[in-house]
């Protein structure tokens, strides 16, 4: 207490519709319920049908004074309609609506033909009177008199449904009785253009009929294209075609920035083509609308840029995409302008030399050719000022770089063909890590054009083909990555029934399911009972994702079919054991195995071991490189190297720098390839053995490294790249390192040419201040390094460091003369 208490007048809310009228069976059919401000009470609607069954219905709230009933008929007669408000019938509840089923109604003794004068039953035809007389149960009789002689048509209607004569077509109309006594005919038409529409009352058309009206469809009005350049000042046009659409005004407008409309005129008004021809007046983004009819055009508002000079552009396949070190081209429109067009394109690793050709006065074409894979920059300005949608960034693949992971030969045999056994799941696994983005693709097509279906997963730099054929023949499969294909596509492949021989080829043992790193493992392959066991080996390849592991073989003196398998791999992880014989797969191959790692607590400590330096990878003969070994991470052990050359072992020798780490100092006394061996309690630390490769005496003097990079200079003017020279130096490796006021920079290094041995280096200076640039061929200084570039904020800064610079250099010199 106190309690709220709603008060209204019941007799203000009222309910309206076709669902409160006739109404046709199996057709959903609705009503509303209108009620006064300020109702806060409960509206609740019961349905009954003709024998006294609950029909289901859904009760909306439109708006704050509208709500919908929607319900299904689903038997002829009366329906019973309760309408309640807080539990009290509103005024004219229950409503009573009739439903009726147009599909029972047959037309009886329809005539064939008839004689002019004579009195005929039924028909009910243009303007011809007629009498409908009611003979009960639900049977009606329709009676005139025709007055001429020809074909009579005959249109019958039931509660404002048409129901279709056996001649002629039209379109269907709905009447629905309305609350005030009006009707609302309702059609859905299927065909653009002009309907007419026909009224009649007491068989009398009414005043105004017939009615024509226009169909039209929105959707087929297309805007475009729209000019390239929209000038300021300049009459520009663009195109509308309603071709399909109807015939209804079409009206549009195009609104400037400030909200103003640009004066449009629309030429071709008669034709299906409409041209749009207007001159705007003010710089910025303007707004095109289009309205048909009374229907805003699908795609409008759209916007367009009005500039006050021509924009230089560019467009072309290189712009978005390229192939590794293949000849790329796109071209740039300047519109017949006069100014300076600078293209700069880079990788993450390399500055892209680009050349630009003039095709006409306003067209050009610059070609390049990117060095390596991933994503380029291209860089277009105009008078220092990038051009629309500058930078661009570009894909660069290589689909020569895609890998079969095990190799082409372990699926193909010596003709190149691939072999699958039909009705059995083929998988192919491909290594994209090299080839750059993209998307891979396949299709199997057979000899008569049928498609096989094909499944691609791919995750990362793993892709897998999987594939099923369910017919012996030859087939033929494309393989594409970013849309180009790879080497020596199609590759034939022939399906066969599996062969009891293939079946009958065995293989047992830990070794093929399973194995550990550093341990020696073995399995047994035993084809005594195929029937072409005279063959002399099978083909065994253990595949891994990192590296393959060499499978050794040994036949058995005592019994030639039966092949003794070994392998000791070193590195853990899921690995495919393929085993061909007579150059096809066997059943069941390949086979997965699983790499362990290796129990030995030796193992877990050799892990921790980490390598480093330059003696790991490449050397020089008769000279000392090194590398560094840090054994911190686990319990103390013993460390031993070993490094195998061609023909001759390479001296080593531990440095203990007596805090847990060591330097190995290698000498290797021949040129060519080495095997490093690095060893921790008697297990390979991660990466051992390594391939080091050994070549000749270089000549570092030969080394030259020059270019503003190395230079002193003001930072926004800095130009920070410089060139290394290395023809005639030798093979060696170039390292560049530099460090800066806060620590090191990164250097990005790319040969200048492919043909030559330039190598140009770019760093990012983005300070003042002392900057050191190493430069060491094969571990080696150059001459000049370390350089000293010293880059200040100002001019007068640069100007008194020269200054002092000088003077100290002329005191130097003075110096040196008195010695």
């Amino acid at each position: 207490s106190p309690f709220p208490v709603n008060v209204m007048e019941i007799q203000r809310i009222i309910a309206i519709g076709k669902g409160l009228g006739s109404i046709p069976i199996h057709i959903p059919t609705s009503f509303t319920i209108l009620t006064p401000d300020g109702t806060n009470g409960i509206l609740k609607c019961l349905i009954k049908g003709p024998n006294n069954h609950f029909i289901e219905c859904l009760l909306t709230k439109i708006d704050l004074n509208r709500y919908e009933v929607t319900y299904t008929p689903d038997r002829v007669g009366e329906i019973r309609i309760e309408i309640f408000y807080d539990n009290i019938p509103i005024d004219k509840s229950p409503f009573i609506a009739r439903s009726f089923d147009v599909n029972q109604i047959k037309i009886l003794n329809f005539p064939s033909s008839t004689i002019v004068g004579s009195s005929t039953y039924f028909t009910n035809g243009k303007n011809i009177p007629n009498y409908v007389q009611n003979e009960g149960s639900t049977c009606f009789r329709i009676k005139f008199i025709p007055d001429q002689l020809c074909i009579h048509e005959v249109h019958i209607k039931f509660n404002g449904i048409h129901i279709q004569g056996p001649k002629g077509e039209s379109v269907n109309v709905k009447l629905f009785p309305q609350a005030n006594g009006d009707y609302m005919g309702e059609f859905t038409p299927k065909k653009i253009g002009q309907h007419r529409i026909d009224i009649t009352f007491g068989n009398m058309p009414i005043e105004g009929s017939p009615f024509f009206t226009e169909v039209y469809d929105p959707s087929q009005v297309h805007i475009g294209p729209l000019p390239k350049d929209i000038l300021i000042g300049i009459e520009n046009t663009l195109e509308i075609n309603i071709d399909n659409a109807g015939n209804v005004p079409l009206v549009v407008s195009i609104i400037s920035p400030s909200g103003i409309n640009v004066p449009i005129k629309i030429d071709d008004i008669l034709t299906i083509k409409k041209i749009v021809r207007f001159t705007p007046t003010e710089i910025g983004i303007h707004y095109l609308n289009a309205k048909f009819g009374s229907d805003i055009v699908s795609g409008t508002p759209i916007q367009m840029m009005v500039n006050n000079t021509r924009i230089v552009t560019a467009y072309g396949d290189g712009i978005h995409y390229a192939l590794h070190e293949k000849e790329t081209t796109f071209m740039i429109d300047t519109k017949d302008m006069q100014g300076d067009l600078q293209v700069h394109i880079e990788g993450s690793n390399s500055v892209i030399k680009t050349t630009i050709d003039r095709i006409t006065n306003n067209l050009l074409k610059v070609t390049y050719i990117p060095v390596e894979v991933g994503f380029i920059n291209i860089s277009i300005k105009w008078n220092d000022k990038d051009i629309m949608n500058s930078p661009f960034k570009a894909n660069v693949t290589n689909p020569e770089h895609i890998r079969i992971i095990g190799g082409w030969q372990s699926i193909l045999d010596s003709q190149n063909r691939m072999r699958t056994i039909t009705n059995e799941e083929k998988k192919i696994y491909f290594d994209t890590s090299h080839a750059g983005p993209g998307i891979l693709k396949a299709n199997i097509r057979g000899v008569d054009n049928t498609f096989i279906p094909l499944r691609i997963d791919q995750q990362d730099s793993l892709g897998i083909l999987s594939f099923t054929i369910l017919r012996d023949g030859k087939y033929d499969l494309t393989i594409t990555y970013a849309n180009n294909s790879l080497l020596n596509m199609p590759i034939r492949i022939i399906s066969t029934s599996i062969s009891l021989d293939f079946v009958k080829v065995k293989v047992h043992g830990r070794g093929s399911y399973e194995a550990r790193i550093n341990e020696e493992t073995e399995f047994i392959i035993d084809t005594s009972q195929a029937s072409n066991s005279n063959i002399n080996k099978p083909i065994v390849r253990l595949i891994g994702t990192q590296t393959d592991v060499e499978v050794r073989i040994h036949q058995n003196e005592k019994n030639k079919n039966i092949f003794h398998c070994s392998y000791k791999p070193i590195i853990p992880g899921d690995y495919l054991l393929s085993i061909i014989w007579a150059e096809k797969e066997i059943h069941g191959s390949p086979f997965g195995v699983n790499i362990l790692p290796n129990i030995n607590n030796n193992y877990h400590e050799s892990s921790r071991i980490i390598c480093s330096g330059d003696g790991l990878r490449i050397g020089i003969v008769g000279k000392v490189m090194k590398c560094l070994i840090d054994t911190r991470a686990t319990i103390p052990g013993e460390l031993t190297a070993y490094c195998q050359g061609m023909n001759k072992k390479a001296s080593c020798r531990l440095f203990d720098h007596r805090d847990g780490t060591y330097t190995l100092f290698i000498k290797p006394e021949e040129i060519g390839r080495h095997i490093l061996t690095i060893k921790y309690n008697g297990e390979n630390v991660p990466g051992s053995p390594y391939i080091v490769k050994v070549n000749n005496s270089t000549d570092i003097h030969k080394v030259r490294v020059s270019g503003p990079g190395i230079e002193n200079g003001i930072l926004s003017t800095f130009q920070s790249y410089f060139l290394c020279e290395t023809k005639g130096a030798g093979a060696g490796q170039l390292t560049v390192k530099i460090r800066g006021p806060k620590g090191a920079l990164r250097v990005e290094m790319q040969r200048e040419h492919l043909q030559d041995r330039t190598i140009l280096c770019r760093y990012n200076p983005i300070e003042s201040g002392h900057y050191i640039i190493s430069v060491k061929w094969s571990g080696e200084h150059v001459y000049g390094s370390p350089f000293h570039t010293h880059i200040f904020e100002y001019q007068e800064q640069l100007d008194q460091f020269r200054h002092q610079l000088n003077t100290y250099h002329l005191f130097e010199q003075k110096q040196n003369k008195e010695l």
